[in-house]
């Protein structure tokens, strides 16, 4: 058992790619409980009735009706111990992660990424926050 596996990390994962985060979801779930939302509106909606129940979000940038840093804005002024607890993920340029990043002060992964690196990313997020 690693460390990883003791945590018991409670995390939101939105992702509006369907089977991206279903598979992402089966292999964080280990150790850990995962609440895959397509929709960040959904994700949204979810927090707003339990806020304390979430340890890390794990979000994509890109998504038709709400991207990544309008969910992380709305998410954070309404919880602001959640601003050092999110993971963005996305298939753009570095340029874009890094401005993200900048912005945010959260790590931008780039897509695809391995689950140890991801992993690291949400350990990283969770101890910091």
């Amino acid at each position: 058992m690693t460390e990883w596996d003791r945590l018991g990390l409670r995390i939101v994962l939105v992702d509006d790619e369907e089977v991206l985060a279903h598979t992402l979801a089966r292999r964080l779930a280990r150790g850990n409980t995962v609440r895959v939302f397509q929709d960040p509106r959904v994700a949204l909606e979810f927090l707003t009735g339990s806020p304390d129940e979430v340890d890390v979000v794990l979000s994509d940038v890109t998504m038709p009706s709400l991207d990544g840093g309008e969910l992380f804005d709305l998410v954070t002024a309404r919880w602001p111990r959640l601003r050092d607890r999110f993971v963005f993920m996305t298939g753009a340029g570095e340029e874009m992660r890094l401005a993200l990043s900048a912005r945010t002060g959260c790590e931008v992964l780039g897509k695809p990424t391995s689950v140890v690196d991801l992993r690291d990313a949400l350990l990283r997020a969770f101890t910091r926050g």
